[in-house]
C-alpha cells in the first residue's frame, strides 16, 4: 500500500489505482462522470478535479484530474480546498448549461448520478439565460428510450457499447457542443447488451422503455436480491416491484460473475411474471374445459394415489425450478421415480458435465474467463447460449494488449492509451463451430463442421498435445494444420481456457474437452474450463436426478406391464419443448393422470388432467446452481398472488395427511415437518453430502441485523396507506415473511452490516444512483465488503476416474449427400429461451423464423435470402423462409431451437429433405426495407 495525504490527513491507498478510484475506495466523496470502474479513465469531463501540492509547504497547488493521475507515495491532495471546489462547481455549471429542467418527469429522478454530483459540487443556481441546444431523439427499439437533450457528453455510452461490448451501431456523431450519441438512423439497437446503457448513462439519456410502461420512483419500489433465470450463468439481479407487478430488473454486482453488466435477455425477460397467461390457484380439465378447484384438493388426491399400491406415480423435475422444489418432489415420490425433465441428448451431455465438475480446480467463473490469455471454444455458440460469457471473452481478447501496455509502463486504467496499444496485440481465440457467430470476427481461425466432426477435431487437438491421447485418423491437411495451430496456442498460453457446452446435444464434444484438459495437465498446464449448461438450474437438477426423460418411458411401460396404473407429476416443465409430438403422446398415454405444477399456462399444462399454480421466481425463495457449479440464493420480491411455493404446498399436503391420522412413510414424515426453506436445505444436506455447504450460500431465516430484519423497501417508501384503498380504508399490515431475513416493509436495519451483498437496494448519503455501489465494496472494482467465498456444489461420488480415463474418438457422422440435409440446432439470444419468450420486449426483438442453409445447397435448390423452402421430415412438412449462410458445412441446414416445428429433433441427429416451395411465402419486403439490409448470424448474404 502507498501513503498519500488528503487535506492533510494520511491514508493508505492501492498504488495500482488512479487517484479517483483510490479516494472512492477510501470512502471519500469526489464527484465524477466519465469514469467507470469497468471502463477505465479518459478524462473527458474534468469533474473529478482536485488540487495537488508539491510538498507540505506548498499552499497554492495545481489543479489535476484525479481519474488520470496515478497514486504516488507521499503525494499531497486537496479535496475540500477552495480552488478545487470552485473548479468542480464551474465544470458542473458548464455541463448543466444545456441540460433541461425536467427532473420531475425524468425517469432518472431520485436515482440520477447527475443530480447527486450537482449537489455534491455545490451547483444550486443557474446563471445561463441563453437558448439551449436541442436534439431530435431516436426510436431505439422496444427496450430503450432516447432523450438526447439530457446528455452531458461523458462518452460512457459509446465507450461501453463499442469498446467494451463490441457493438457497432451506436456512435458519437457531430462535434463541439453539438455532439450526438445515437445510431445512423432510427432502429433497434442490435447489441445484446444495449440495456446496460440505462445504468451506464449518468443522466436520463437512455432509459428502460419496459419500465416506462409501469413506472415508479426508486424509493417506492420493493426489492430483494435475486438471480437471473434466463440462462445458466447465474447473473445476480435486483428485481423491483410495486402493486404486485415486477417493474424492472437492475444489475446486482457479483465480483466472480456478472460484475457491472447484464445481457438484455436477463434485463428485459422479467415480464413473463406479469403476463395474463399466469396460472392462478388450481384447475381440473373436464371434457376440454378448465374448471377452478382448490389446489389443496388436487394435492391431497396426489398423495392418495401415492399411497395406493395399485398405482405408480412418477415425477419429472425441472431445470428452471429451484433446488428446494425439485428436492421436495423427489422426496414425495421417492428417488427411484424422480426423473430429470430433459431430453436424452441434453441428459447425456449433463452426465459428461458431472465428471468435469469433479476436477480439483473446479470450473471457471466469468472473472477467471476474463483473466485467461487464450481460449478454445468447442461446438458452443456461446454468444447466443450465454451472452454474458461472450462479453467476458471479449475482455479476454484484451489481455495481451494489457500485458504490452504494462511493459511500456502504462497502467490498465489508462483506457485510451491501453486501447491504442491493444489494437496491435490481441489474445488468441479459436473456435470449432457449426456456423459463424458473433465472436468469429475476433477469432484467429474458425472451423465450421457438423457436431461429430467438431468432436473429432477436439480429440485431435488433445493428440497433438499428448501423444498418449486417443488416436484420430482421416483429417485432411487443412484440418490438421488448424489442429496443430490450436494445440500450439494452448501450449503457449499461461492461463488457457477451454469452453464447450450442451447446445448441440453432442456429448462427444465434452469428451474431447476432457481429453484436451487431461492432455494439458500432463504437460504441466492447468487450463480453466467453462461448460455452458442449458438452463438456470440444469446443474442442480443433475445433482438430484439419476435418470432423464428417456428412462421414464420404459419405466412406465414396465409399471403398466406389472398391472399398475401410472400417474405423472410435472414440475415447471413444458414437455412439448423437449419431446416430439409422437413421444409426447406416448408418454401421455402411458400415464393415465397428469398433474402439472407451473406458473405459466404452457402446452403441457393444457394437456394435463389437473394444474396447480406455483409462484414465479420473483415470488418465492430458493436456490439455483449455475454452470460454474456455484449455488446461489434468490429471495421473494413480493408475496405474489399464488401463495405458497411448490415445496411448501407439497409439505402442507403431507402435513394434512399426517394430521388426519394416516400412517406416512419416513420420507413423507420428513416432508410434513418442513416449515422453512432452511429445513429443506438441511434435509438435502443430510441426503447428499454434495449439498453440505448449501446453507452458507445466504443468510438463513433467523438472521437479524441489529436485532431486526433487513428491509425490502426504502426508508423513503411512500403510499403504503393508499395502495390498498380500493379494498379497505384502514391500512393493512404488511405481509409476514418467516422464511427469509427480509421484511415486506421499510422497517428494518437501515444500514446493513456483515455481508453487503444482501442489501435489497443501493443507497448511501449523497449517492442515490447505482454508483452508490462503491460505498459497499472492499475497494472500487473489488468484491462486496464482508463477502464470503462462493458456495460450490460438489457431486458426491462423481466419476473422477472415468473423467481421467481417455475417451475414444468416434467416427464422424457425415451428412448424406443428395436430397438429405443434416439439421443442426441454432441458438438465438432472443427466442430460444422459454421464460423470456413470454416478454413482449423480447418478442419484438426476436428475428423472423428462417432456415439457414449452406451456400452450395442454396445454389443447388436455386434459393436466396428470403426465398421459401419446404422442409420434410418423418411425414411432416413446413414451409420456411431461407437464410443463406456461407459458413454452414455442406449439406447442412440450421433451424432456431424452441421456435421450430415441434416434430423436428434439433439435436443434430435429423436428416431432412429440402425442396423449393411450390407455394412460396409472401416476401417480407417491408421488413427488408426497414432494416436496409438483413444480416443473418453475422455471416449471411445480403439482399
Amino acid at each position: 500500500m502507498t501513503t498519500i495525504y488528503i487535506d492533510g490527513s494520511p491514508y493508505q491507498a492501492n498504488p495500482d489505482h488512479n487517484l479517483l478510484q483510490a479516494m472512492l475506495s477510501l470512502g471519500l466523496d469526489l464527484p465524477y462522470f466519465c469514469w467507470h470502474p469497468a471502463l477505465g479513465s479518459v478524462g473527458s469531463c474534468r469533474q473529478c478535479a482536485v488540487s495537488q501540492y508539491a510538498d507540505e509547504n506548498d499552499e497554492r497547488g495545481r489543479v489535476i484530474v484525479a481519474c488520470m493521475t496515478p497514486v504516488q507515495e507521499g503525494m499531497r491532495i486537496g479535496l475540500q480546498d477552495a480552488q478545487s471546489q470552485d473548479f468542480r462547481a464551474g465544470v458542473i455549471e458548464a455541463l448543466m448549461s444545456n441540460h433541461p429542467h425536467d427532473c420531475p418527469v425524468c425517469e432518472e429522478g431520485g436515482e440520477c448520478h447527475l443530480q447527486d454530483m450537482t449537489l455534491m459540487s455545490g451547483h444550486t443556481a443557474r446563471r445561463y439565460r441563453g437558448l439551449k441546444r436541442s436534439h431530435r431523439n431516436q426510436d431505439l427499439g422496444p427496450c430503450i428510450n432516447h432523450e438526447m437533450n439530457r446528455c452531458i457528453a461523458c462518452y460512457r455510452c459509446v465507450r461501453f457499447y463499442r469498446d467494451y461490448a463490441g457493438g457497432d451501431d451506436l456512435s458519437a456523431q457531430g462535434a463541439h457542443n453539438h455532439v450526438y450519441f445515437g445510431r445512423e438512423r432510427d432502429g433497434t439497437l442490435e447489441s445484446a447488451f444495449s440495456g446496460n446503457l440505462v445504468e451506464v448513462c449518468p443522466t436520463g439519456v437512455f432509459t428502460d422503455k419496459t419500465y416506462s410502461a409501469h413506472f415508479a420512483r426508486k424509493w417506492d419500489q420493493q426489492c430483494a436480491p435475486s438471480v437471473c433465470a434466463h440462462c445458466a450463468v447465474g447473473c445476480n439481479t435486483t428485481p423491483a416491484e410495486r402493486y404486485g407487478r415486477i417493474l424492472r430488473i437492475s444489475n446486482r454486482y457479483h465480483h466472480q460473475l456478472n460484475g457491472y453488466f447484464l445481457c438484455d435477455r436477463g434485463r428485459f425477460g422479467y415480464e413473463y411474471s406479469n403476463v395474463e397467461q399466469r396460472l392462478r390457484g388450481g384447475l381440473r380439465h373436464v371434457d376440454g374445459r378448465a374448471e377452478p378447484v382448490a389446489a389443496e384438493l388436487l394435492l391431497d388426491e396426489l398423495l392418495e394415489r401415492l399411497a395406493d399400491p395399485e398405482q405408480a406415480v412418477f415425477a419429472l423435475g425441472s431445470p428452471r425450478a429451484s433446488l428446494e422444489d425439485n428436492f421436495a418432489l423427489k422426496t414425495l415420490v421417492g428417488d427411484e421415480r424422480f426423473y430429470a425433465g430433459v431430453a436424452a441428448p441434453e441428459w447425456a451431455c449433463l452426465q459428461r458435465y458431472r465428471g468435469l465438475a469433479a476436477r480439483d480446480c473446479g470450473l471457471a467463473t466469468l472473472d477467471q474467463i476474463e483473466s485467461a490469455d487464450a481460449a478454445l471454444i468447442l461446438g458452443e455458440d456461446i454468444a447466443s447460449t450465454a451472452p454474458r460469457v461472450a462479453l467476458a471473452l471479449r475482455q479476454l481478447l484484451r489481455n495481451r494488449g494489457l500485458q504490452r501496455a504494462a511493459e511500456l509502463g502504462v497502467p490498465p486504467w489508462q483506457d485510451g492509451a491501453v486501447r491504442s496499444i491493444g489494437q496491435w496485440y490481441r489474445s488468441p481465440l479459436r473456435q470449432l463451430l457449426c456456423q459463424r457467430n458473433e465472436l468469429s470476427e475476433h477469432s484467429d481461425g474458425d472451423v465450421y463442421a457438423a457436431p461429430a466432426t467438431l468432436a473429432r477435431l477436439g480429440h485431435a487437438v488433445a493428440l497433438v498435445i499428448d501423444p498418449d491421447a486417443p488416436a484420430v485418423d482421416g483429417l485432411d491437411a487443412e484440418q490438421q494444420a488448424w489442429v496443430t495451430a490450436a494445440a500450439e496456442m494452448l501450449l503457449a498460453a499461461e492461463r488457457p481456457l477451454l469452453v464447450s457446452g450442451c447446445a448441440l446435444g453432442e456429448p462427444e464434444l465434452l469428451a474431447a474437452l476432457a481429453n484436451i484438459d487431461r492432455a494439458l495437465h500432463r504437460v504441466g498446464r492447468a487450463p480453466r474450463l467453462y461448460v455452458a449448461a442449458p438452463e438456470c438450474n440444469s446443474i442442480g437438477l443433475l445433482a438430484l436426478a439419476q435418470h432423464g426423460l428417456d428412462a421414464l418411458q420404459s419405466d412406465m411401460e414396465q409399471a403398466v406391464a406389472a398391472g399398475k396404473r401410472c400417474s405423472l407429476v410435472v414440475l415447471e416443465n413444458d414437455l412439448l419443448r423437449r419431446l416430439s409430438p409422437d413421444a409426447f403422446q406416448a408418454l401421455r398415454k402411458a400415464a393415465g393422470h397428469w398433474l402439472v405444477l407451473d406458473c405459466l399456462a404452457t402446452a403441457t399444462s393444457e394437456h394435463a388432467d389437473a394444474v396447480v399454480a406455483v409462484p414465479s421466481l420473483f415470488e418465492k425463495q430458493g436456490s439455483l446452481v449455475n454452470a460454474s457449479a456455484m449455488a446461489q440464493r434468490f429471495f421473494a420480491v413480493h408475496p405474489g398472488a399464488d401463495g405458497l411455493g411448490a415445496w411448501q404446498q407439497l409439505a402442507a399436503a403431507a402435513a394434512r395427511r399426517l394430521a388426519a391420522g394416516a400412517e406416512l412413510p419416513e420420507h413423507w414424515q420428513s416432508l410434513a415437518g418442513w416449515r422453512l426453506s432452511d429445513d429443506v436445505r438441511a434435509a438435502m444436506a443430510a441426503a447428499d453430502e454434495g449439498f453440505t455447504w448449501l446453507d452458507s450460500s445466504a443468510p438463513d431465516a433467523c438472521y437479524r441485523e441489529r436485532g431486526v430484519k433487513l428491509p425490502r423497501q426504502s426508508h423513503r417508501y411512500s403510499g403504503r396507506t393508499a395502495m390498498a384503498a380500493d379494498v379497505a380504508v384502514s391500512e393493512r399490515p404488511p405481509p409476514q415473511d418467516a422464511d427469509s431475513p427480509f421484511s415486506f416493509s421499510m422497517e428494518g436495519s437501515p444500514q446493513q452490516g456483515g455481508d453487503s451483498r444482501w442489501r435489497a437496494s443501493l443507497w448511501a448519503p449523497g449517492w442515490n444512483s447505482n454508483q452508490a455501489l462503491h460505498k459497499f465494496q472492499q475497494e472500487v472494482g473489488g468484491d462486496w465488503r464482508g463477502a464470503e467465498p462462493p458456495v460450490l456444489l460438489r457431486f458426491a461420488g462423481a466419476a473422477i476416474g472415468d473423467y481421467l480415463s481417455p475417451v475414444q474418438a468416434t467416427e464422424s457422422r457425415a451428412p448424406t449427400a443428395g436430397t438429405q440435409w443434416q439439421l443442426l440446432p441454432r441458438h438465438e439470444v432472443f427466442g430460444s429461451e422459454e421464460l423470456s419468450n413470454w416478454a413482449p420486449a423480447i418478442g419484438a426483438r426476436t428475428a423472423p423464423l428462417r432456415l439457414a442453409i449452406d451456400a452450395a445447397s442454396a445454389r443447388q435448390l436455386q434459393l436466396r435470402d428470403w426465398s421459401s423452402v419446404e422442409l420434410h421430415y418423418n411425414g411432416h412438412s413446413q414451409t420456411l423462409y431461407v437464410a443463406v449462410d456461407p459458413s454452414l458445412p455442406p449439406q447442412c441446414a440450421a433451424l432456431p431451437v424452441q421456435r421450430a416445428a415441434l416434430w423436428l429433433p434439433l439435436d443434430g441427429s435429423a436428416r431432412v429433405e429440402l425442396r423449393a416451395a411450390e407455394r412460396p411465402l409472401p416476401r417480407p419486403t417491408e421488413l427488408i426495407a426497414r432494416e436496409g439490409a438483413v444480416h443473418y448470424n453475422n455471416g449471411g448474404s445480403h439482399d
